[in-house]
């Protein structure tokens, strides 16, 4: 895994490989954004890191949010990316992190 710079990131904020149970490498591209709980994440975020995964030939794109999606943002999710991005808003993200929290070496890393 890789982090990119604060600014200037070409899109992503981290680079993420992983290798599949036959050895080919996935790539993951992670854009994170900290938005005020009432401002939503729009299509506008969406469609931009689409662009990214496929300028920079990726396999798949994760679009993290502290806060929520905008509807138009969910509907185009579900209708022409979904399998090539994955959205996590604020409900999933905090899932992960108790998920993470409860893991033994959690601590340790």
């Amino acid at each position: 895994m890789e982090l990119t710079k604060t600014t200037h990131d070409g899109g992503y904020d981290v680079l993420a490989l992983r290798s599949d149970a036959l050895g080919f490498v996935n790539t993951v591209l992670v854009e994170c954004k900290l938005y005020d709980l009432h401002r939503p994440v729009g299509i506008a975020m969406v469609d931009r890191l689409m662009g990214v995964r496929s300028r920079e030939n990726a396999t798949a794109g994760l679009l993290v949010t502290n806060s929520r999606y905008s509807l138009d943002a969910w509907r185009a999710w579900e209708s022409r990316i979904g399998r090539d991005l994955k959205l996590v808003d604020r409900g999933e993200l905090f899932e992960w992190l108790e998920h993470y929290k409860e893991l033994p070496d959690a601590a340790a890393t």
